[in-house]
């Protein structure tokens, strides 16, 4: 038995990257896992359970992708790297992406060995899980191994690296690839042609831009009756079948939006056009549009694109979605006649559109949703709102963000002409946030003794004012010190308010608090509530008169219901008495510059999935499907409100917690339907 297991332990494969020195680009920047040893990848410790917290690991959140330059001790034939790492959703963790693998031959030069699969979306276990990819290829004599690891979604978790030795001599490495970012690029290039080439079902459409149509399937060309095309109204949410053909009655106060919403499939072996005649209605403005795909961080083909529409070329055995959106201006009841063509089927169909003059008195829902202009990344948006400066606006955006570069005052010279650059291009935004970012930038005032801090930031405010009096704003200017204060930057937000009293500057102060940072509610005039609806935040106990908003922001921020989680926040701001909606985010999807891919985030670099507008082709924005359910569930808040002054007591509440209960969408339009019949007594 001994002599079997000798043997046994001389046949394993030796790993050869065991205390071996590696360097890391960038340097972890999760603060529970900063990889404090110098050798937690090569140490022999496969960490377990949370290695996000335990220290067995080294983290990146929003790093993309991350390079792990490891050296051999000595140049060995290697044919299999493993690497270990971890997920749990419930913390918002998953596996790595993507692993892409690297041989090097000492002299800076590399060659590609091997890739691990494209992940999917396989991570379902809510608590901590260890696991393994083990990427495999030809045997390969080497003297350093290159590791590029792409995440998916915010965080990214090694805790182990091993490279096992081959049985047999391995071929030489060539240096195909000069130097290690020669071979980052070839990873993020080979990763974003892998995504793209992908088998799977794949829309199609008129240009690369407009991608409506989706194959159906094995069974697409299955007589339909009619024979050729189907035509099916859904709901325009979930884009389910509805349960009325399209909706028994429509609603909205005048100046907002409600929307039906059709499938059209074509079952023939034919292409087929598609066309939608709209009677306008006196006092309702009327638009259709149509919904392509753009896919999502786990490679998932979304219709979230709202494109316009003047008719389109439906593939054979594919199907499309169609929008149509209705904007009361006058109130009453409204009858919009609908004429649906596909090839020779027609479809006639009527909207009941009924509209409630808003009351001027019920204001609307703050709305903010993040904006910046001026980095590379943001460029797109930038263009987007210098093509139409009233887009946001019309989305139920009533507040902007002005950068912290455009405010930075270190001592020296202030940033005059970014700042009016941001000032200008949201000048007509109801309030304005100065995003300071006193807690990591080194502001001239936090040095100085309070007197003359209170005078340097005196000094700052009034440059403030006299830039924005020069750009024309005419919203309020809102001071935001510190994004999300930690229970630690209770000093510092106790001590910027003080200056800001002392300097005589009487504008509000604004930050984002999450469940264990209510204590410095007291000290700040708008607070914005990270997830108000989670279990332990008491909002009914916390003291102050502040206004109070909500916030939230989720990751796969493409595939999360667009009735159950967007449209639903207006609903919840109403069930909390919240006076505002903030969401992240405009700009942050790094597909939004390249419609030509159908506007995918694997771009290689900090991938994101969050952002709610398109690029256009012509260089202006397209909203998203979730922007519309947004906006939607803003209106209803204003909608909910004004009613409940004319209903019995109580009546209104006890439908939104009906609400709140059933996330179905059935529910909402229900709900909604309720109220306004009652509201129109």
């Amino acid at each position: 038995m001994l002599a079997v297991m000798s043997q046994l332990a001389m046949a394993a494969p030796q790993n050869r990257l065991l205390g071996a020195a590696y360097r890391l680009d960038p340097a972890p920047n999760y603060a529970l896992a900063l990889a404090r040893g110098g050798r937690e990848l090569t140490d022999g410790h496969i960490g377990r359970g949370r290695i996000w917290t335990n220290g067995s690991a080294a983290g990146w959140s929003w790093r993309m992708p991350v390079t792990v330059a490891l050296d051999l001790p000595q140049p060995a034939s290697i044919d299999h790297v493993r690497i270990h790492t971890a997920s749990g959703t419930q913390a918002g963790v998953y596996r790595p992406s993507q692993i892409v693998v690297f041989g090097g031959d000492g002299s800076g030069r590399f060659d590609f060995l091997a890739e691990s699969p494209l992940g999917s979306d396989t991570d379902s276990s809510p608590s901590p899980v260890e696991s393994s990819l083990d990427i495999r290829f030809p045997p390969h004599r080497i003297s350093q191994i290159l590791v590029v690891a792409f995440a998916r979604g915010t965080f990214l978790f090694l805790s182990e690296i091993e490279a096992f030795e081959a049985s047999s001599a391995g071929q030489e490495i060539g240096g195909g690839l000069p130097d290690l970012a020669a071979a980052r690029q070839f990873a993020i290039e080979h990763r974003r042609m892998q995504i793209e080439t992908a088998s799977g079902p794949r829309p199609t459409g008129p240009d690369p831009a407009r991608r409506w149509a989706m194959p159906l399937g094995a069974d697409a060309t299955a007589a339909p009756s009619p024979p050729g095309c189907a035509m099916e109204p859904i709901d325009p949410w979930t884009l389910r079948p509805a349960r009325e053909a399209p909706r028994s009655r429509l609603v909205a106060l005048t100046g907002g939006h409600d929307y039906a919403a059709w499938r059209v499939a074509n079952r023939s072996a034919t292409e087929l056009s598609v066309n939608v005649d709209v009677a306008q209605a006196a006092g309702v403005r009327t638009r259709v549009l149509a919904l392509a795909h753009a896919q999502a961080l786990s490679r998932a083909w979304v219709p979230d694109v709202v494109t316009p529409f003047d008719g389109a070329v439906l593939p054979a055995g594919s199907a499309m979605l169609l929008l149509v959106e209705t904007r009361p201006e006058t109130g009453g009841s409204h009858r919009i006649d609908l004429a649906l063509s596909c090839g020779e089927y027609r479809l006639a169909s009527t909207l009941d559109l009924t509209a409630i003059p808003a009351d001027p008195g019920t204001a609307p829902l703050h709305g903010n949703l993040w904006t910046y202009l001026h980095e590379p990344m943001h460029l797109p948006v930038a263009r987007a709102l210098g093509c139409d400066a009233g887009f946001l606006a019309r989305y139920g955006v009533d507040t902007a963000t002005v950068h912290p570069a455009a405010l930075f005052d270190g001592g020296r010279e202030r940033p005059t002409e970014l700042l009016r650059r941001y000032l200008e291009t949201h000048r007509e935004a109801a309030r304005i946030l100065l995003y300071m970012d006193i807690k990591t930038r080194p502001w001239a005032f936090l040095k100085l003794p309070d007197e003359e801090a209170a005078a340097a930031l005196r000094g700052w405010w009034d440059w403030v004012e006299a830039t924005a009096k020069a750009a024309r704003v005419s919203g309020e200017i809102i001071l935001y010190p510190i994004d999300e204060p930690r229970p630690a930057d209770l000093p510092a937000m106790k001590r910027f308010r003080a200056l800001a009293h002392s300097a005589g500057i009487e504008a509000r102060i604004y930050a984002t608090l999450e469940r264990g940072s209510l204590a410095i509610l007291p000290f700040v005039d708008v607070a914005q509530l990270h997830r108000p609806a989670q279990p332990g935040m008491n909002l009914a106990g916390l003291p102050g008169r502040q206004e109070r908003d909500g916030y939230d922001t989720r990751e796969d921020a493409k595939l999360l219901s667009p009735d159950g989680y967007y449209r639903r926040q207006g609903w919840e701001a109403y069930a909390l008495d919240l006076k505002g909606v903030g969401i992240w985010s405009a700009w942050d999807s790094t597909g939004l510059g390249d419609p030509a891919s159908g506007w995918n985030p694997f771009t290689g670099r900090g991938e994101r999935d969050f952002g709610l507008i398109y690029a256009a082709p012509d260089g202006c924005a397209w909203p998203s499907l979730r922007l519309l359910a947004w906006r939607r569930g803003v209106e209803e808040n204003r909608l909910l409100r004004q009613c409940a002054k004319r209903l019995p007591e109580g009546y209104v509440e006890q439908m939104v917690r009906g609400v709140m209960d059933d996330r179905g969408t059935a529910k909402v339009n229900q709900a909604a339907v309720e109220v306004l019949v009652a509201c129109e007594r």
